[in-house]
């Protein structure tokens, strides 16, 4: 039996079907030829009606036996092949649940043992590209968040930054009794202004 599930399918169910069928074919020529070789020579040989008929029957059950033992194998194999089909619709009812993790057992047949080794290494394949796709969508995510702590200091640093130049302005706006001038790096004068602006003729 062991060396029966190491064939391929299409070998176990030839050895099934077309095995016993040949059986048949052959024993039902060599008994029809028998038959027909003791009803011709039944008087020489001195076979009388009653062998003969019994003989038939004989024939006839062997026949029966073969048939019957053939289309019990062929059940046998569908029973045999649909309880691994069921197996298999199992693992793929999980899967599409989303348990990505599932495998698919050993079957005991080398057919669906190397279809079973195909799928379990197309998920574990499956399983390192998610989790792939995990690990870069956590490093986006952090990348965001870190983008939007930027941004929010940024802002921060903006609004502080306008609320000094305000308060700068108004100091030198409101200097007493003189002015306050800024160059530029080329000596032009950025900004000039004072109470004592006024004093000098100058605007």
């Amino acid at each position: 039996m062991g060396r029966f599930h190491k064939l391929s399918l299409k070998k176990q169910l030839w050895l099934i079907v077309a095995v016993p069928l040949f059986m048949i074919v052959l024993l039902t020529v060599t008994a029809l030829v028998a038959l027909y070789y003791a009803r011709l020579y039944a008087q020489i040989i001195g076979i009388t009606d009653t062998i003969l008929s019994t003989l038939f029957i004989v024939v006839i059950a062997f026949l029966v036996i073969a048939i019957s033992s053939t289309v019990i194998c062929v059940l046998w194999f569908t029973h045999y092949v649909s309880t691994i089909l069921r197996r298999i619709s199992m693992v793929l009812r999980r899967v599409t649940t989303g348990d990505f993790r599932s495998v698919m057992p050993p079957f005991g047949d080398v057919s669906f043992d190397k279809l079973g080794t195909l799928f379990n290494r197309m998920m574990g394949r499956f399983q390192e590209i998610m989790n792939e796709v995990q690990y870069r969508q956590i490093q986006l995510e952090t990348a965001l968040e870190t983008a939007e702590w930027s941004n929010k200091e940024l802002e921060m640093a903006q609004r502080k930054l306008r609320t000094n130049e305000t308060l700068f302005r108004t100091m030198v706006e409101n200097f007493p009794r003189g002015f306050v001038a800024i160059f530029e790096p080329d000596y032009r004068i950025a900004m000039i202004d004072g109470q004592g602006l006024a004093l000098t003729g100058l605007s």
